[in-house]
Formats: C-alpha cells, structure tokens, sequence
C-alpha cells in the first residue's frame, strides 16, 4: 500500500520541489516526515 501511495504521489511532488528551488529541499524534509508518519501508521 506504502509504494503505490508513493508512486502516485510522487510526480505531483517531485515538480513542487523542482520548482520550488532552494525553498523545495525544505519541502522535501517535511515531506518526508509525512510519508514517514504515514508508513509508520499503516504498520
């Protein structure tokens, strides 16, 4: 279930953070504390 979220997510993100620039590496920390948070509650 983790990898499909992720696939799905994934493309939507990756053009946030690419465009985000310098701000986006900040995005992605968060991001990742949150699929973190979501894979630790679907387990």
């Amino acid at each position: 279930c983790y990898d499909v979220l992720f696939k799905d997510e994934a493309p939507t993100y990756y053009d946030v953070l690419f465009e985000g620039g310098a701000r986006g590496r900040f995005d992605f920390v968060e991001l990742l504390f949150v699929m973190v948070d979501a894979y630790m509650k679907l387990h």
